[in-house]
């Protein structure tokens, strides 16, 4: 059976640099703005979650949407309904 090894990192600060070994890696999990990525946890992200508890996240969203861990990342995990998101995004871009 092949192992994998994975990180879950959050936004905490670190007392130590674990970038190498986060980097290092077969899948990164990262949260919302991921705040901590760079120097002591690295750079990689296969996975963002977006764990915006709002009542209407459209904003928030918005915020992730255009920073570089959203481009970054291979794959955006919602951890509310997508089609709420879908609305919000909707409401956003027609506010735009």
């Amino acid at each position: 059976m092949a192992r994998h090894r994975v990180a879950i990192v959050g936004n905490a600060p670190v007392r130590k640099d674990w970038s190498r070994t986060i980097d290092a890696c077969d899948f990164v999990v990262r949260f919302n703005g991921c705040q901590t990525r760079g120097a002591e946890t690295g750079h990689r992200i296969d996975a963002l979650g977006l764990c915006n508890s709002a009542p209407n996240p459209t904003s928030r969203l918005m915020s992730f949407s255009r920073g570089d861990a959203f481009e970054t990342a291979r794959e955006i995990w919602l951890t509310r309904n997508p089609d709420l998101y879908r609305a919000y995004l909707s409401e956003a871009e027609a506010k735009d």
